[in-house]
């Protein structure tokens, strides 16, 4: 059995495990996604791979009239989003399932405003594995890839809705190109990095199902300089749940 853990997450908490565990590209993806002119509209959203549900977590907190629908396909990473949504009192508008998310039930198709992902960021043979398959389906292209991502995503979301995504810098023709090739129009893109003397580690993508052509540079993310805002009330442990 997995040792689980509780930790705060500004409002709420989130149990996460040695296995099924956050940090910052999670809290910048969320930060992204949700922009201060969404925060107050009423929005459906899924995320894809949800893990123990930090996404999810972090953007019901940054717009309280956001249902959510958290997928994984890994059974123990869905038992620990359910009990963060059970604890933080939110099964009103978040839905956790067991699901691979090239195979969604179609009554899901055209539902949602918004698709969130964290993905696994290496192709197949392209990175070491560790040799346990629950950390490696996090990092590796093992149950999906980019282009299963944008075809799913495409599939649920509503006409001009976004798939908000990240990657590693070397992805990003991959994952622009996975999103032309489903219908997804690249609106937004913002790269990230620790500070102006470092390389770039992150980039943040939106795009847009049906959207105009045309897509919009944002000024780059410096984590050392945002750092007080994004991560201010994030990642105080609360103590341990002994599962074992």
């Amino acid at each position: 059995m997995l040792k689980e853990k509780i930790e705060r997450l500004g409002q709420f908490y989130v149990y996460c495990s040695d296995v099924h565990k956050f940090g910052t590209d999670a809290v910048v993806l969320a930060d992204f996604a949700y922009p201060e002119r969404l925060i107050s509209r009423t929005q459906n959203m899924c995320e894809f791979g949800c893990g123990c549900g930090i996404i999810t977590m972090l953007c019901c907190q940054r717009n309280e009239r956001l249902n959510v629908t958290a997928v994984d396909i890994q059974a123990d990473a869905v038992e620990l989003a359910k009990s963060g949504v059970e604890k933080n009192k939110i099964s009103d508008r978040v839905n956790v399932m067991c699901a691979d998310l090239k195979s969604l039930p179609i009554e899901m198709n055209g539902s949602f405003d918004t698709v969130i992902m964290n993905p696994p960021y290496k192709r197949v043979g392209a990175g070491l594995v560790t040799g346990d398959e629950r950390v490696d389906i996090a990092r590796v292209e093992l149950k999906c890839n980019i282009d299963d991502i944008c075809k799913s995503a495409s599939k649920l979301l509503k006409f001009h809705g976004r798939l908000c995504i990240c990657n590693r810098p070397e992805r990003l023709g991959d994952t622009i190109l996975a999103m032309y090739n489903a219908g997804l129009t690249p609106k937004r893109l913002r790269l990230v990095s620790q500070n102006l003397q470092s390389n770039v580690s992150l980039v943040l993508i939106e795009a847009s199902k049906g959207g105009s052509s045309g897509m919009t540079v944002e000024p780059q993310l410096l984590i050392d300089e945002e750092h007080d805002r994004l991560f201010k009330d994030y990642f105080n442990s609360e103590g341990n749940e002994n599962n074992e």
